[in-house]
């Protein structure tokens, strides 16, 4: 239920910036403005946009959810959300500077990239936990774990899909 909420509060969110946005620009183009047709269209982009946010959310709460049960951890759905949402946001966001900042330093050298990422995500993590008043020992599984099951994605999908788009399953 609170995923769900979560993401009808991403839509509504999202659905008033995409209708300013279409207005704006059906307005510059033409005078005459359809205002059904826009609404149509902002809900369609925010529901799309919505959907992607969600499944990433979904991904790293799972994660998340899968190291709370295989290490017996103690955390209420509302806490994995809310850890899922602010790795999705920082992944959407402070990744993208994150990633640049290392390649300037480090080339195109995939590892060290990979390894900047995965101490970068851990430390929000950490962070997260600390401001959640999670126990220190939890944090240090929650913050080590998640990270490492993301790298393992971030690794593991690239290799899997060549150049060609041939899958190499």
């Amino acid at each position: 239920m609170e995923l769900f909420i979560t993401a009808m509060i991403i839509f509504f969110i999202i659905l008033p910036l995409f209708f300013i946005f279409i207005y704006k620009s059906e307005r510059k183009e033409n005078n005459n403005v359809r205002i059904p047709m826009t609404i149509f269209v902002s809900s369609i982009l925010s529901l799309i946009i919505t959907i992607t946010i969600t499944a990433l959310i979904v991904v790293v709460t799972g994660s998340a959810s899968l190291v709370s049960s295989l290490f017996k951890i103690d955390i209420s759905k509302t806490e994995l959300i809310i850890m899922g949402v602010a790795l999705v946001l920082s992944n959407l966001t402070v990744d993208n500077v994150i990633i640049t900042i290392l390649k300037y330093f480090v080339g195109d050298n995939q590892f060290y990239s990979l390894v900047g990422l995965f101490l970068y995500r851990m430390f929000l993590l950490s962070l997260i936990c600390i401001l959640m008043s999670i126990s220190l020992e939890f944090t240090v599984l929650i913050s080590t774990s998640v990270p490492s099951i993301l790298l393992l994605f971030e690794y593991l999908v690239p290799k899997m899909i060549d150049t060609k788009g041939k899958q190499n399953l």
